[in-house]
C-alpha cells in the first residue's frame, strides 16, 4: 500500500472500485482512504487509512476521537480531521430515529433517540429533547459539552431553548464516557434544580436519561428524584 493510489491498477483504486462494485464491497480502509484523499511521506491514503484503523481499534475508536486529536495525527491535519468528524457525525444522525413527532410514553423511547447520538463520545455532552403538551418530539438539540468527566447544564440556556421551540415538556440526556450510566450526586442535584426552575416558567422536565457503555439509566424510572418525577 505504499506509493500513490494513482499508481495502482484501476481495478484496485478505491474510487474506481466503488463505482464498479458499489460501496458495500469496499473494505473499511478503502472507504476511509476515499475520505482522506491523500496520504503522507510517499505512502498512499490507503496506507494512512490502515494505520489509523490499527492505531485506534477500528472505526469505533476512530469515531470517538476529537477534532483536535485527529488533527494532531501525522498525515491528517485540520482539513482532513474536519472531514472525518463530519462523516462520523452524519452517520450518527442517519442512525438516529427520524420520527419528528414520536410521542414519548416511556424512558426506553428517549434512550432509543439519544443512544446513537451519544455513544462513543469521549466528552460528556448534553442533549435536550423538546416536547409539546402531548409529549410529542419537536426537536433534539445539543446544549453543552464538558470535559471528560463533567457536562455543563446551563439552566437559562436549556429553558430558553425549550421555550424558543414552543416546547411545553422536555427531557434531558447526557453520556458518561467512563461507561457507567449510574447518576452522580451532581447529576441528581442539577436535575432537581432544573426541574424546579422549569416549573417556575410553566415547563415540565419529564426525565433525564444517562448513557454509558452502550447502556442507559432513567432518573424518572429509578425514582431517585421522587415519585413526582415521572415520564
Amino acid at each position: 500500500m505504499t506509493g500513490r493510489i494513482v499508481d495502482l491498477p484501476q481495478s484496485e483504486r478505491p474510487r474506481e472500485r466503488l463505482r464498479e462494485v458499489g460501496p458495500a464491497a469496499l473494505a473499511d480502509r478503502e472507504l476511509l482512504g476515499i475520505l482522506l484523499r491523500t496520504g503522507r511521506n510517499g505512502r498512499s491514503a490507503l496506507h494512512l487509512a490502515q494505520e489509523l484503523l490499527e492505531q485506534h481499534g477500528g472505526l469505533h475508536g476512530l469515531a470517538s476521537l476529537t477534532p483536535e486529536e485527529l488533527a494532531n495525527t501525522p498525515g491528517i491535519g485540520p482539513s482532513k480531521a474536519a472531514g472525518l468528524v463530519a462523516a462520523f457525525e452524519l452517520c450518527r444522525r442517519f442512525l438516529a430515529p427520524s420520527e419528528p413527532r414520536l410521542s414519548i410514553r416511556r424512558p426506553s423511547q428517549i434512550a432509543d433517540l439519544v443512544l446513537p447520538r451519544l455513544s462513543g463520545r469521549r466528552r460528556e455532552e448534553l442533549l435536550v429533547i423538546v416536547l409539546d403538551s402531548g409529549s410529542r418530539v419537536l426537536r433534539i438539540l445539543p446544549i453543552s459539552a464538558g470535559s471528560v468527566d463533567r457536562a455543563l447544564l446551563p439552566k437559562r440556556e436549556t429553558l430558553g431553548t425549550v421555550l424558543a421551540m414552543d416546547g411545553v415538556r422536555f427531557a434531558l440526556a447526557h453520556n458518561h464516557p467512563s461507561g457507567d450510566p449510574s447518576p452522580s450526586e451532581q447529576d441528581l442535584s442539577i436535575t432537581r434544580e432544573l426541574r424546579d426552575a422549569a416549573r417556575m416558567v410553566g415547563l415540565e422536565l419529564i426525565d433525564h436519561v444517562i448513557v454509558g457503555g452502550g447502556a442507559w439509566l432513567s432518573l424518572a424510572e429509578t425514582g431517585c428524584l421522587g415519585d413526582d418525577f415521572r415520564a
